[in-house]
């Protein structure tokens, strides 16, 4: 269950609306986590690239 979406004032007071909380609440459905250098790469989550898995996954928006 996300931060924003929780009951618990303790968990929405660490959710900053910027995707800092690592909760996934802030998270727009058109928003994806992709690597810089495989771009073809989309997760859900923040993370490491699963084809180089070095790289760390970046937040980026399908608008």
């Amino acid at each position: 269950m996300g931060c924003c979406n929780d009951n618990d004032q303790t968990n929405k007071d660490k959710c900053k609306g910027d995707h800092t909380c690592g909760q996934g609440c802030c998270q727009d459905k058109n928003d994806y986590y992709t690597c810089s250098m495989h771009p073809e790469i989309h997760e859900d989550e923040p993370g490491k690239c699963p084809k180089c898995g070095g790289m760390d996954l970046v937040l980026k928006s399908s608008e």
